[in-house]
């Protein structure tokens, strides 16, 4: 873990649990779906999903991942577990297979960035590799 103060550690969607709970993280994946009257979009990675909750991020520079579903983008936020479970945006109706994910747990965004060109897999490694299970 590094010595600076707003470090977020890199991790992947498949462990985000418990253990996570109260730390900033950083998260890579594809945004599925937003609902503009919650401010919670749906980061999915294969069949793994997360509550992401971009209010804080909403700014002239989000027209650019807010309209576009299945963009991959990058979040830096703080991992929360409820007490009761959210309400999960509409899924698009075409998705064959529904990921799994527990809507107790939400990470509250501080920035979001857009990522046209990172590739899922490498990242998932480079999470691995940085904090080994």
């Amino acid at each position: 873990m590094s010595i600076l103060p707003n470090y977020a550690a890199p991790a992947r969607l498949s462990a985000v649990g418990n253990a996570l709970v109260g730390q900033k993280l950083l998260l890579v994946g594809r945004m599925m779906c937003y609902d503009s009257t919650t401010g919670l979009i749906l980061l999915c990675d294969k069949d793994d999903a997360l509550l992401v909750d971009v209010t804080l991020c909403l700014d002239r520079s989000a027209n650019i991942w807010v309209q576009d579903n299945f963009c991959s983008i990058q979040v830096v936020g703080h991992l929360e577990k409820c007490s009761k479970e959210l309400i999960a945006p509409v899924l698009p109706p075409h998705l064959i297979k529904l990921p799994k994910m527990d809507t107790r747990f939400v990470l509250r965004a501080i920035r979001v960035i857009p990522t046209f060109d990172v590739e899922q897999s490498t990242w998932n490694k480079l999470a691995d590799q940085i904090d080994p299970k």
